[in-house]
């Protein structure tokens, strides 16, 4: 009866003690046991904040020494609020913080599928027309000019299409206008590298 109750508070407590770990652990252990537990919200909040104090390096250190951030637990720790409360608020928040964490970190592949993901699973988040944009500007960073395979052009021109179409009122509609220019050019140019070698040949 008092299991869900002690869990909580331990949470809270290892929370203000700065003890990510065990913070965690004790909410996630209380969401598995005890998914209807009234400030399911709350716990959920906590979990996010955790996950932003390791990717921030808050009280992080490396063998107890060294400062860093904790990029990759930080993922563990979204994707797991994912899992526990797919509905909630901060979900589509979680995915774009997994996005940029792959983006900063190089994994580009990993980037695409969070932002894949939300604007497939949260079409209607307040976040899904930045997913469009920078869904067009990690395919176009992927393109390798006309001479190349144009899979990630065609790729970057859709969604650069599907921002503009969706979201008309966007600020940055320029950007996306631009976006898309520079690839249909490309897109061009490859078409005419291609026309020019079987004319020649």
């Amino acid at each position: 009866t008092f299991t869900p109750d002690a869990l909580y508070q331990y949470g809270q407590i290892k929370f203000e003690q700065r003890n990510w770990r065990r913070s965690f652990d004790g909410f996630a252990q209380l969401l598995r046991s005890h998914p209807d537990f009234p400030h399911f919200n709350e716990v959920i909040h906590y979990m996010f904040e955790i996950a932003l104090a390791n990717a921030r390096g808050d009280n992080i250190r490396w063998a107890y020494v060294v400062p860093f951030r904790a990029y990759e637990r930080a993922v563990f720790y979204f994707e797991n609020l994912l899992i526990y409360a797919p509905y909630s608020d901060l979900a589509p928040l979680a995915l774009m913080n997994i996005a940029l964490i792959h983006q900063y970190l190089n994994n580009t592949p990993e980037a695409i599928d969070a932002l894949d993901r939300m604007i497939n699973n949260y079409p209607g988040s307040l976040l899904a027309d930045d997913a469009y944009l920078e869904l067009g500007h990690t395919f176009a960073d992927l393109t390798d000019g006309p001479l190349y395979d144009q899979g990630a052009t065609r790729e970057a021109m859709s969604y650069y299409e599907d921002f503009l179409v969706l979201f008309p009122r966007h600020p940055e509609v320029g950007e996306g206008e631009a976006g898309l220019i520079e690839m249909r050019n490309q897109y061009a140019e490859s078409k005419l590298v291609i026309g020019k070698y079987y004319y020649i040949h």
